[in-house]
């Protein structure tokens, strides 16, 4: 076994038709075998080695899948054994839900999968027996590409890195891709076409080419979308969405004010129809009314009256009774009675102090007892003598004063008699008189009532207080709706501001970001001119020279040699045996010297990185730039919105203070009418009852004067008769008088006789006290003091009576005239109470009576209006188109009372239609003009029909109005902008993707080259050369994708700003989207005609071939075909494809992986000749590669092959593959 890595053998275990098959590969093998009978499959098979992708072996979708042909039992195992430099290890492929991998470090051995029966054990069985044996095996491998990480050298577990058939590098996919388009591509001829097919491929995943029609549909969408902003924002264009908007605003007010008046009509007529009778039956009841308030009104009045007849007797027995206690009191006083009271209140305290002088005097007496005695006995005859006197002419004036008392008495008696005979026959004189008074004073009362009744009423105050409620609710929302504006207006200005300010933000720092990539880009794409001047060089500089000619230079002279120096062209190197290891012929110890040259892999690395870092740079500008959008978008979305709600909010409210203003001058000039109306009422009003007024009042002055005259009459009677009272009992007052005062004179002569016999007898008594020694001072003091007192008790029963009567009449009259006088007040505060309640009763009935008259006028005034206004809808209105566009409004109305005649309404609402009718027809027109200008499927979705009904015409121009308040233009631009450079810069990456593959495809093609010159035909000297060079491509398409990605370049991300005319699109940026756009536009074009479904990496460039073979040369050519004989094509062919393979992996390797050999597999090669294939299977060796090949028969070929099998079908239709004893030609 030689010492390299190569997959030594496969086994097929119940695999297809395959029971067992056990292939070694470990040199060129051919497969004999007609078709259909598994050369393919088992081709497939060993490709699936290299490929892991059951989807990419060329079966078709019409077949069963790999897994389902292959693995058909729980027991089907492919087993593929690759031999290393001192060992073999093998992976084992089952079937486990999915197909799965394990990895064996140990050579295939039968026994570990079948048992003694030679049946294939069942996986754990399998692994169990591993196990027992000590084997290690792998965990199950779920993924193909983890099992060709493992296969090509780029596994990170340790345990599974020593698993590797190469040690690849990160191209290393390009070698299964590489093998398994020589497998698929077995065509007799080969064209340019082919081989880019086959380089693309190998460099490129299915994922890699531009979609056209992805890009078609993306341009269509961006110019579909341009077209219409463009006439969106055209003058002509704006000036109909002003109509529109303010036709919109017409009409709808025109209809709104329609829809009113058409709910107003409904509900007066409901309201009539419902009310008709009703209202008949309230006039009725207000009669009714009238007349029981009238009764009730008589009675409570006639209730009244009686109650202050009542209360007036009890008031006139009050004022009597306090009037003649008040008199008697008078007289009480004019008699000092309260001096006399206060006499007698001291009449017990005199009696005590009478009895302590008599004890006095007793003691100063005793001695001369018997004069005392005597003398005593004298003195006391003497004043009982004078007593009797005295109480002789007390009881005479007594006598006299009762006489006269009496005689006044009956004289006041006999006055008050006539007093009130006069008075009955004043007030029964009076009461006619007054009867008619009072009844016309009442009547007059009345009046005055009803005059201020009818200045207090409010005419037509239902009306009035619904106009003025009406207004004033009209005026609060004004002030509300005005509040709201102003508000809603500082709202619009703020939200304006923060807008410009977050633009402006969003802008400053989306330039900012731009700089700062455009500055970043230009530093690495300068790093990357520079490693691409070197890679462009690298054959023809030093550096080719030692790739080439000196074997690990980089371990000596990559550790002392300038990286300068290395790519320069101009030093003709050139290697001297014996100083090839020195420097100058100096050797140089350079283990611990740090390489400071690289790979050609590290300078693509570098160039590579610097191109992913200015890709992440421009998506992440990309990014930003979507980010910054969005976040535009958003804000114009968000501020669009909230700008759109209070602009709508604005006009609505703007609207509503128009309507509201109009209505408002209408309700005023209603209110002033009611008004004018109601003082009209009044004055009428008035007028009437100033006539009765005046009427009465001379009725009052002459029944007045007739009273006076009878009360004059009366009180010159009332004089006479208390003259002649007054004059009698003066008389009598002075008779008594005159008569007392003789008696007083007498008594007072008498008593001085008294007195004076009294005084001498007490002389004598003092004499003959004085002469026994008795003091006779201090018994003349006693004595004197005992008289006064004596005298004084004297006067004090004098006056006893008059006391006593005043003490009673005190009790029973004059301690009670403050209860006699509150209840006197309280009388009077009743009847004032009755009086007013009177007054009060006749002002509520006359208002009430007022209200019935007029409540009973005006429904009969409205049941005239209603059945008018019934008949003229009837026979006038319902008959006219306007009832039946309003029909329903008209019927659905709730009935209530408004404040409109029903045939004003109906009148108003003809007025209106033939208004409303002109100016729909013009808002029709506009709208129809405006959408017009737009395709029938415009994104903005301004579309009309032909036969659109009214309520479509008001939703285009509500959707027309939203669109404008929420900014949605701004929205669309932005998002249209964003679209251009979404999809220019998607172009753009596109281009560069495909395009960065050139230089790896300019690298192919010269390793290609390259290696044809390296062809040695010397034994057959048929094929002198195969030539190979790339050109630029001349498809169309791919010229404008160009040209747009060279745009991008140029322009970075700037274009989209002057995409449209906005303000801040300068000249410069309007040139530069303009040409952006037309661009896509022509790039757009193209595709269509083209008609080409994607841009690969082969459509960047073109192939030429030229081919010389004997005398024949095919010249630069497309396509290789009949250069030769069948035989020669075929040689051509396999070359081609050979060194395709062998270059891929020379260039997916690792450096130090040298040591390995892989399959190149076609199928058919029967018709090449046996030197032919000699020099195939010759060429391929060199390039370590060995070839599987299918024969349909044995011919002699099979003797150049290491090994041969061959296939053949049993009874029971499974295949069996044998090896075929042939000897091998030494190749």
């Amino acid at each position: 076994m030689e010492n390299v890595r190569i997959l030594n053998r496969i086994v097929e275990i119940n695999i297809a038709n395959v029971k067992y098959a056990d292939i070694e590969l470990c040199g060129n093998t051919c497969f004999v075998g007609t078709n259909n009978f598994g050369k393919t499959s088992l081709q497939r098979a060993i490709l699936f080695f290299y490929s892991a992708n059951s989807r990419g072996l060329g079966i078709a979708q019409s077949q069963k899948s790999f897994e389902e042909h292959y693995f058909r039992y729980e027991n089907s195992y492919l087993i593929y054994e690759i031999a290393t430099e001192d060992k073999s290890f093998f992976v084992m492929v089952y079937r486990h839900n999915k197909l799965v991998f394990r990895f064996v470090d140990a050579p295939y051995n039968p026994d570990f999968f079948l048992n003694s029966e030679d049946e294939a054990m069942k996986i754990k069985e399998i692994i169990s027996n591993l196990e027992r044996r000590g084997i290690y095996i792998s965990n199950q491998i779920d993924t193909f590409e983890r099992y060709r990480n493992i296969i090509y050298g780029t596994e990170t577990d340790k345990q599974l890195s020593k698993f590797h058939l190469l040690k690849g590098n990160e191209k290393y996919g390009n070698i299964p891709k590489s093998i398994t388009n020589v497998f698929l591509s077995s065509k007799s001829s080969i064209d340019s076409r082919f081989i880019k097919d086959f380089i693309a491929n190998s460099l490129t995943d299915q994922n890699s080419s531009i979609k056209l029609e992805q890009v078609e549909r993306q341009l269509r969408q961006f110019n579909e979308k341009y077209t219409d902003i463009e006439t969106y924002i055209k003058k002509e264009t704006n000036q109909l969405i002003e109509l529109i908007d303010k036709k919109y605003d017409q009409v709808q007010m025109l209809k709104g004010a329609q829809m009113e008046l058409a709910d107003k009509l409904g509900s007066s007529i409901r309201f009539a129809e419902t009310q008709n009778e009703a209202i008949r039956e309230s006039a009725k009841k207000k009669e009714e009314e009238l007349e029981t308030l009238t009764n009730e009104h008589e009675q409570q009045s006639e209730a009244i009256q009686e109650k202050q007849n009542d209360i007036r007797e009890e008031i006139g027995f009050y004022d009597r009774t306090i009037r003649e206690a008040n008199k008697k009191l008078k007289e009480y006083k004019e008699n000092n009675i309260e001096e006399a009271v206060e006499k007698h209140a001291e009449r017990e305290k005199l009696q005590v102090e009478l009895n302590i002088a008599r004890r006095e005097y007793e003691s100063l007496t005793s001695n001369v007892s018997s004069i005392e005695l005597k003398y005593s006995s004298l003195i006391e005859q003497l004043r009982n003598d004078k007593a009797a006197y005295i109480n002789k002419i007390n009881s005479k004036t007594s006598e006299i004063f009762n006489h006269y008392n009496e005689l006044q008495l009956l004289q006041k008696n006999e006055f008050n008699k006539r007093d009130a005979e006069l008075k009955q026959k004043r007030d029964e004189a009076i009461s006619d008189v007054g009867a008619e008074v009072t009844a016309k004073q009442i009547e007059f009362n009345e009046l005055k009532s009803e005059e201020k009744v009818i200045r207090n009423t409010r005419f037509y105050e239902q009306e009035i207080k619904a106009l003025e409620t009406e207004l004033a609710e009209l005026r609060a929302i004004n002030y509300k709706n005005k509040s709201e504006k102003a508000i809603k207006q500082n709202m619009v200005q703020t939200i304006q501001r923060e807008w410009e300010a977050l633009e402006l933000k969003i802008k400053t720092a989306l330039n900012n970001k731009i700089n700062q990539t455009n500055s970043e880009v230009v530093k690495l794409k300068t790093e990357i001119k520079e490693i691409e001047n070197k890679l462009n060089v690298q054959h023809d500089a030093f550096y080719g020279y030692l790739e080439k000619n000196v074997k690990n230079w980089q371990e000596n002279i990559g550790k002392v040699v300038n990286e300068k120096l290395l790519f320069r062209t101009d030093l003709a190197p050139e290697v001297k045996e014996q100083t090839a290891s020195t420097l100058y012929g100096i050797s140089l110890n350079l283990e611990n010297v740090e390489i400071i040259s690289k790979s050609i892999e590290e300078y693509q690395f570098e160039k590579n990185e610097r191109l992913a870092n200015i890709r992440d740079l421009e998506e992440g500008l990309n990014q930003f730039q979507t980010a910054n959008n969005e976040e535009k978008m958003l804000a114009a979305d968000r501020f669009g919105k909230q700008l759109g709600e209070l602009k709508e909010d604005l006009k609505v409210l703007t609207y509503s203070l128009e309507l509201a203003d109009k209505r408002e001058q209408k309700l005023q000039i209603e209110l002033e009418d009611w008004k004018i109306k109601a003082g009209t009422e009044v004055e009428d009003s008035l007028s009437g009852n100033r006539q009765r007024l005046n009427i009465i009042e001379e009725e009052l002055s002459i029944l007045n004067k007739k009273k006076n005259n009878v009360l004059n009459d009366f009180n010159n009677q009332f004089d006479k008769l208390n003259a002649y009272n007054l004059e009698r009992l003066t008389e009598l007052k002075e008779r008594q008088e005159t008569e007392i005062s003789e008696l007083e004179v007498e008594k007072k002569n008498q008593v001085k006789e008294f007195e004076n016999k009294e005084d001498e007898l007490s002389k004598e008594k003092e004499s003959n006290f004085k002469n026994k020694g008795v003091d006779a001072k201090q018994l003349k003091s006693v004595e004197g003091r005992l008289k006064e007192l004596q005298d004084a008790l004297k006067e004090i029963e004098q006056y006893a009576q008059i006391v006593n009567d005043y003490l009673k009449d005190k009790r029973e009259k004059f301690d009670k005239l403050p209860d006699l006088i509150q209840k006197k007040e309280e009388f009077v505060k009743t009847n004032n109470d009755l009086s007013a309640q009177l007054e009060e009763n006749t002002r509520k009935f006359n208002l009430k009576r007022m209200e019935l008259n007029k409540a009973k006028r005006a429904f009969d005034e409205e049941l005239i209006e209603f059945n008018n206004g019934i008949r003229f809808y009837t026979e006038t209105f319902r008959e006219s188109p306007v009832h039946n566009k309003y029909a329903d409004i008209i019927e659905r109305a709730e009935p209530k009372r408004t404040n409109f005649k029903i045939a004003d309404l109906c009148t108003q609402m003809l007025k209106n239609d033939s208004h409303f009718n002109e100016e729909y027809g013009a808002f029709q027109r506009y709208i129809n003009e405006f959408a017009g200008k737009f395709r029938l499927d415009n994104h903005f979705n301004f579309i009309i029909r032909t036969d659109a009904t009214q309520g479509e015409y008001e939703r285009f121009a509500q959707n027309l109005r939203s669109f404008i308040n929420e900014n949605k233009i701004e929205l669309s631009i932005a998002e249209t902008a964003t679209q251009i450079g979404l999809v220019t810069d998607s172009i753009a990456t596109k281009v560069k993707e495909l395009s960065g593959q050139k230089d790896k495809i300019q690298h192919i093609i010269t390793l290609i080259a390259e290696d044809f010159k390296k062809a040695e035909f010397e034994e057959s000297k048929l094929i002198e050369f195969i030539k190979i060079k790339i050109e630029e491509s001349d498809n169309k398409v791919y010229k404008l994708l160009k040209r747009i990605e060279e745009f991008r370049e140029e322009h970075g991300l700037v274009y989209n700003e002057g995409l449209f005319n906005t303000d801040f699109a300068t000249g410069t940026k309007r040139e530069i989207s303009t040409r952006a756009v037309k661009l896509l536009d022509q790039l757009r074009t193209a595709i269509k005609e083209q008609e080409q479904e994607e841009i690969r990496l082969q459509d960047l460039f073109e192939l030429k071939f030229n081919i010389k073979e004997g005398m024949n040369e095919t010249g630069w050519t497309h396509k290789i075909d009949s250069i030769g004989s069948t035989g020669t094509d075929i040689l051509v062919k396999a070359i081609i494809y050979i060194t395709l393979l062998h270059v891929f992996i020379k260039e997916s390797s690792h450096r130090s992986s040298k040591d390995f050999k892989v399959h190149c597999i076609i199928d058919e090669v029967g018709q090449i000749s046996a030197h032919y294939l000699r020099e195939l299977l010759k060429f391929a060796k060199n390039r370590n590669i060995m070839m599987i090949n299918g024969l349909p028969n044995k011919s002699g070929l099979e003797s150049h092959y290491k090994f041969t099998y061959q296939f053949r079908r049993e009874e029971n239709n499974n295949v069996r593959i044998f090896p075929s004893i042939v000897t091998e030609v030494e190749a």
